[in-house]
């Protein structure tokens, strides 16, 4: 018997990441698989748009997972804002672009579909700033990036309101 409960106990530690029945992180960095496939296949370089786009999925991801209160959502929705930051000082121009996309590879299902609707509702209102000064999107990476000249100046127009 205690050979089966050991067993039984191994298989259950052994088992991957499978958030609230949202998707499986067989790799435990914190992503789901697939959304890791997509980001393998539009990023398959290493460097800081990459890890932007890392940073930027995580924050999404943790707005769907994570937002049970009002509070929780505010935090995880300006830790979105933030990793929005590092990806317009990273990606630049891209930045909007690769956002919409990654929310439509995340939100491949009705269970993640509507805990964003969830999530954002609970936003609703709730504005975000970003900074003006590009040298300060920098700031909001979890990563220093290298230095770069960033050719945009401002967000875009009329800011961003994270759809």
């Amino acid at each position: 018997m205690r050979s089966f409960v050991f067993f039984l106990l191994m298989c259950l530690l052994s088992t991957p990441s499978f958030a609230a029945g949202l998707g499986y992180d067989w790799n435990g960095n914190g992503i789901w698989d697939d959304v890791d496939n997509y980001i393998e296949r539009i990023h398959p370089e290493d460097g800081d748009e990459k890890r932007a786009t890392l940073q930027m999925v995580k924050g999404l991801q943790s707005l769907v997972v994570d937002s049970y209160s009002h509070a929780e959502t505010i935090r995880n929705g300006e830790q979105l804002m933030r990793s929005l930051e590092c990806s317009f000082y990273c990606n630049q121009m891209k930045a909007q672009q690769i956002y919409q996309a990654l929310k439509m590879a995340m939100l491949n299902n009705e269970e993640r579909g509507q805990k964003y609707l969830e999530a954002e509702n609970r936003l609703a209102g709730q504005m975000f700033e970003i900074g003006e000064d590009p040298d300060m999107w920098r700031e909001g990476c979890d990563f220093s990036p290298e230095y770069r000249t960033v050719k945009q100046k401002k967000p875009p127009e009329g800011g961003y309101d994270g759809r």
